[in-house]
């Protein structure tokens, strides 16, 4: 069987983090024994011009055995009309592929990534060549509304010449559904890499135990709840701290959030973190806190219980369909106080929570081979339908 992935992000030079969760998609369909290709543009903001990046990307192509896997890379320029952007990405979509079929031979599904635009790109190659694809949607845009009206013809398009629309969770399967009726969706949740994402090598123990958040710094992360609800936390508890990863908007804001709620000695922001880092974090932490308003899964909850940590989160979207009780608390968005309370719980309970069963019934659930055979399973079942293998 070959694949042949069009991610709409996908881990760049410049961005190592974006796109992870294709990237490790990719990986573990491959070690599964489906050969696997990657098409993508990197195409990178004028705003990052300084320093090498010329160099970098200056309209070239690039063809590479990346991890056991086929990969073309256009390394160019983005620019800021949003319209002209999604055409251009389009049309090197297109380009990527006729080298890439070229060089590696013809895929027997396309697999796209979110309908914009990798999939729109997936749905044009399909009507050239005949080659079937599916479609997996990711983005949190749906459910917030920030869907353009000149972009949901091409998202409706889309979805309905696929020969699978995915989704990685159902809540998210609900909102297109009602947003676009007619459509089928079937959900396959992400994967985590759980050969990355391990225990730490001896058991955590923390002489000051510490939250964890792993985000954006944007309104949507809602950040400035969780500080909010770990002020009130440390009114009647004071022992455990909290571990801020990320970086964005509003991260001045929130520093002055911070001071402003007397939590200097007590918050710690760590910045952007790389992946290695992330996991460095989640092995000196006692629990991952989600504070979102919108989130279509939760990747960074698996990969927290992948390390053996209980999770907090708030009733988003992915993340009811993530935990079980077993694994943690829920929490209504935007509620500090119940968000407060959630923390003082599992400050109390944090030993009860065993980090081989927090692992064991993540990989059940979303281990590679568990979701991996779900896919396969898909490509079999399409590319018999169009009379591949």
């Amino acid at each position: 069987m070959h694949v042949l992935f069009l991610p709409s992000s996908y881990p760049t030079m410049s961005a190592p983090r974006a796109g992870s969760h294709c990237e490790d998609q990719a990986i573990a369909l491959s070690t599964l024994g489906v050969d696997v290709g990657v098409c993508y543009p990197d195409l990178r903001s004028l705003r990052t011009l300084a320093g090498p990046a010329p160099f970098h990307n200056r309209f070239q192509w690039s063809c590479a055995e990346e991890r056991n896997m086929h990969v073309v890379r256009w390394h160019g320029w983005n620019v800021p009309s949003a319209r002209v952007r999604a055409r251009l990405y389009i049309e090197e979509f297109r380009k990527a592929y006729r080298i890439y079929e070229g060089t590696f031979g013809r895929p027997d599904v396309m697999h796209a990534q979110n309908a914009l635009w990798g999939g729109v790109a997936a749905m044009s190659l399909s009507a050239e060549t005949g080659i079937p694809f599916i479609v997996t949607e990711h983005s949190s845009d749906y459910p917030r509304h920030l869907i353009r009206p000149w972009e949901w013809p091409s998202v409706e398009r889309c979805f309905r010449a696929s020969s699978l629309a995915v989704c990685v969770s159902s809540s998210l399967a609900d909102e297109l559904r009602t947003a676009l009726p007619g459509v089928s969706f079937a959900v396959i949740p992400n994967m985590v890499d759980a050969v990355f994402f391990t225990l730490p090598s001896a058991p955590r123990v923390n002489a000051r135990p510490r939250f964890l958040a792993i985000a954006g710094l944007n309104e949507n992360k809602r950040i400035d709840v969780l500080l909010e609800a770990f002020a009130l936390y440390r009114q009647s508890e004071d022992c455990w701290s909290l571990e801020i990863g990320g970086d964005g908007p509003l991260r001045e804001e929130l520093g002055r959030q911070a001071r402003r709620l007397r939590l200097e000695e007590s918050v710690r922001f760590l910045g952007p973190l790389t992946r290695e880092q992330v996991r460095e974090a989640m092995w000196r932490a006692s629990a991952l806190v989600i504070s979102s308003k919108v989130e279509t899964f939760g990747l960074v909850a698996v990969e927290a219980l992948a390390t053996g940590l209980p999770v907090i989160a708030s009733r988003c979207g992915g993340p009811e369909e993530v935990l079980a009780p077993e694994d943690g608390l829920l929490v209504e968005p935007d509620n500090r106080l119940e968000l407060a309370n959630a923390l003082t719980a599992i400050a109390r309970t944090a030993a009860s929570y065993a980090a081989q069963d927090l692992r064991d019934r993540c990989i059940e659930r979303f281990g590679s081979i568990a979701v991996g055979k779900k896919l396969l399973d898909v490509y079999a079942r399409v590319a018999r339908r169009h009379g591949g293998v």
